[in-house]
């Protein structure tokens, strides 16, 4: 739906601000991304900037003292295409949430933290984060 901008002397302009995009859960190289989004149409292709670490692929119970960011993919430079390219911030990350010890916590927090560094660095405008619990 276009939403529509008045100016002072009340003229009408329509603006056209609905972007299109999916979510992929990985890619291989960084011309995949700009494959997806030619192919398919899209505004934007987001894809998760992580991949779950080691311990929380058991029971998540032994958490190290610091989170060891693993990548999801090779190096992706999006500062040409930066709108092209939305990261998604893992979903365990929990800050916040009651049901979680304040050990698993604070290692949210850096995983967070790791995370939105990560897509600064790819160049990234967007990243989706998880809802809170």
């Amino acid at each position: 739906m276009p939403i529509q901008k008045f100016d002072a002397d009340d003229n009408k302009q329509e603006l056209d601000i609905c972007f299109l995009g999916r979510q992929i859960d990985r890619f291989n190289e960084p011309e995949d991304l700009q494959k997806h989004i030619d192919e398919e149409q899209l505004d934007f292709v987001a894809f998760p900037l992580t991949k779950l670490p080691p311990c929380l692929e058991q029971d998540g119970k032994d958490l190290p003292s610091e989170y060891d960011l693993a990548a999801s993919t090779n190096y992706v430079d999006l500062k040409d295409r930066a709108g092209s390219g939305v990261g998604v911030v893992s979903s365990w990350i929990s800050t916040d949430s009651d049901r979680v010890s304040e050990e698993f916590k604070n290692y949210s927090a850096d995983a967070l933290r790791e995370e939105i560094d990560l897509a600064a660095f790819w160049g990234m405008y967007t990243c989706i984060l998880p809802t809170p619990d």
